[in-house]
């Protein structure tokens, strides 16, 4: 069964693990998890979590920062999906549509 995560709190953790140093964190963490479950794909959010709420958009900019180098380290496997075709080329190659 695939199943399709409609809200995942991902760009969190590689926030969490990219402000330790660490990069490639998908592929790491999420990524065993992912496969286990069934999960082929998924919408992921980005929050600003307290107390970091007192200056999201500083907060949100490091967000970003960690996910364009997540999207770099793991780009073999992770497909940002804009429109439909994009959707279909993950599919095709077998990549996550994340």
């Amino acid at each position: 069964m695939n199943v399709y995560d409609a809200h995942g709190d991902i760009w969190y953790d590689i926030l969490q693990h990219s402000l330790k140093g660490e990069r490639d964190i998908f592929r790491k963490y999420q990524l065993p998890k992912f496969q286990k479950g069934g999960v082929f794909g998924g919408t992921f959010v980005m929050w600003v979590d307290p107390p970091y709420d007192e200056d999201p958009k500083k907060r949100i900019k490091q967000i970003e920062a960690a996910v364009k180098q997540e999207l770099i380290d793991a780009a073999d496997i992770l497909n940002i999906v804009k429109r439909f075709s994009d959707f279909q080329k993950g599919t095709d190659k077998e990549k996550s549509m994340y």
